[in-house]
């Protein structure tokens, strides 16, 4: 199945706003270009798909990221998981039943994945499909000879040694990198990494004092220095404005933005404002934002949870991302409980959004009886949870962020009151030895199935086949598990701050609300022996995400705001720019 393969969003879109559009592209002589820059959950992904089904060209560029969930392949493609790797998916392995990633989603390293869609926009057939086979090559969607094998490993091994070096040659950055490595969750080698990091920090960042100094000595000499330096001199002016909003925006702040924050990412600058020209609108998804700001160009704000924590953090990349959106033209806001710091930050260009979501996507897949019945036969029940929330509970090991164990508590609950209730859990997260031990200890493991993540076609399935869904218990917002399921037509048992919701959607969705085992034990019990509520209660999430949460609405939000932004004189020079 191909989730393009829908009718055009134009059917079912505001007539108003839908001519706007045409206006616009009437006046610019071509369809309107959107560029999206980050690409973490497919939240780009999807509002690319679904602009693209209204004639608007919208390209992905998703640089140095290839986590299973930033795919497309897991939201379009019908497979069976079995990656081994959720951070480096190895998609030629997988049997995608033909499905063939859009050619406007960009993913690979940052410089050959600009490469490609500047080739792209220029028209240069045969450079662009040499680039798209190189980052085929690098996501690992088309196999590579041996020729294509060197090629990638040298690619990447200078695109690594040319971050290295930057991230050396600015002692703020490298101090972040190493506060942020020293954190045993973060550190690719675990805890023993964290603990060798912390030892090695104080060297390694004094010797990047005495390199910094050095290279600033032996510039004055190099041949070509004055040349360099002055192109670097815009670059310097940019960076001291940056530094002078920073003070007015957040004066009470102690920790200021200084040059050493925002100098590291002045080696591909120009590489980023030769792309951004050949587009209308760009916009930033998480901390992708810092790039159109450093390069001065006009941008929109997407967050999806980075407004939480990230802008307050004492690092470089928190001063920049808090700028970011304090400079973008609008913030675009998913989680409801991030609303009351994306004011803080930006005021009153906030706009309150759904997550991108087809909600047509994949309804149509019938409950599988079958799956139904084999699943309750082995877990010895006649009810069933799909938990697919990432396994995060335990403190100091991770987020702690899920509350997973409520789940297998109350089951054990459950099954002691002779309610035969089985659960069927996801494989992921930093927490699953755990709670494949708690499932031991409490009795439960011949009732509990495990399995890997499920891509998109393959969630809505299971969510089906078990009838409600259980979410997470400590977060007020909600994500695309519980956004997913309800579009499904599956009730789903989760924690929901109501307040934060009224306040974001206006109406508060059907969800069985429950933060703790007591709650969670009580709503399963009383929907086990009510069947038809379950099913009646099903509708109504059906019902619900498609009156209040509907991708068209979510894309009328945003492209009202482009629209406004470019009807506000800014057209011409966008049209001018982006021929």
């Amino acid at each position: 199945m191909n989730g393009r393969e829908t009718k055009p969003l134009a059917d079912t879109f505001d007539a108003d706003l839908l001519a706007r559009l045409r206006a616009t592209e009437a006046h610019l002589g071509r369809p309107l270009r959107v560029l999206h820059v980050g690409n973490i959950a497919n939240n780009a992904f999807h509002n690319a798909t679904l602009l693209q089904r209204l004639g608007v060209s919208c390209d992905v560029l998703c640089p140095d990221y290839y986590h299973i969930m930033g795919c497309p392949e897991w939201e379009e493609a019908d497979f069976d998981n079995q990656l081994e790797d959720q951070f480096r998916p190895a998609w030629t392995t997988q049997d995608l039943h033909g499905y063939q990633r859009p050619r406007w989603f960009a993913q690979g390293p940052q410089l050959v994945a600009m490469d490609y869609l500047i080739a792209r926009a220029n028209g240069d057939v045969a450079k662009a499909n040499y680039l798209w086979r190189r980052l085929g090559i690098f996501n690992r969607t088309q196999a590579s000879g041996p020729l294509d094998g060197l090629r990638s490993l040298a690619a990447e091994t200078l695109s690594w040694v040319r971050r290295g070096y930057n991230v050396w040659n600015h002692v703020a950055r490298l101090q972040g990198y190493l506060e942020d490595w020293s954190n045993p969750y973060r550190n690719p080698c675990g805890v023993w990494g964290a603990r060798i990091l912390r030892l090695a920090a104080p060297t390694l960042l004094r010797s990047a004092v005495a390199w910094q100094a050095l290279s600033r000595m032996l510039g004055r000499w190099l041949p070509g220095s004055s040349r360099i330096r002055h192109h670097q001199a815009p670059l310097d002016t940019r960076t001291e404005l940056l530094c002078q909003s920073f003070r007015v925006a957040f004066p009470a702040r102690a920790d200021q933005l200084t040059p050493a924050d925002v100098e590291p990412s002045h080696w591909t600058i120009g590489q980023w404002t030769n792309l951004f020209q050949r587009y209308d609108i760009v916009q930033g998804f998480a901390t992708s934002v810092i790039l159109p700001m450093v390069a001065n160009v006009p941008y929109f704000a997407f967050e999806h949870g980075t407004l939480r924590e990230i802008p307050f953090r004492v690092t470089p990349e928190g001063r920049l991302t808090a700028l970011a959106y304090h400079l973008a033209q609008r913030v675009f806001v998913t989680n409801a409980d991030c609303l009351p710091n994306a004011r803080l930050i930006a005021g009153d260009r906030v706009s309150s959004i759904n997550h991108p979501y087809d909600e047509d996507l994949g309804f149509s897949i019938p409950i599988n009886e079958v799956l139904r019945a084999q699943l309750c036969t082995a877990l010895d029940a006649d009810f069933l949870l799909f938990h697919p929330t990432r396994q995060d509970w335990v403190a100091d090991t991770g987020y702690a962020d899920k509350g997973n164990d409520i789940v297998f508590r109350a089951l054990a609950a459950l099954r002691a009151q002779g309610l035969r209730v089985g659960a069927v859990c996801c494989e992921w997260g930093a927490n699953v030895v755990q709670s494949q031990q708690l499932a031991v200890d409490l009795g439960v493991t011949p009732h509990v199935r495990w399995i890997k993540p499920q891509a998109n076609l393959g969630f809505i399935r299971m969510a089906r086949a078990c009838g409600l869904v259980v979410d997470q218990f400590k977060l007020g917002g909600f994500g695309g598990v519980t956004f997913k399921s309800l579009a499904a037509g599956v009730p789903v048992c989760t924690n929901l701050d109501e307040a934060a919701a009224m306040a974001s959607l206006g109406t508060l969705p059907p969800v069985l609300r429950c933060a703790d085992e007591t709650e969670l034990l009580g709503l399963v019990a009383a929907l086990y022996r009510d069947p038809r509520g379950l099913k009646t209660l099903a509708g109504e999430c059906r019902a619900w995400a498609k009156t209040h949460h509907s991708g068209s609405d979510v894309i009328a939000t945003q492209l009202r705001c482009y629209l406004d932004f470019l009807d506000g004189g800014r057209i011409a020079d966008a049209s001018a720019a982006a021929s």
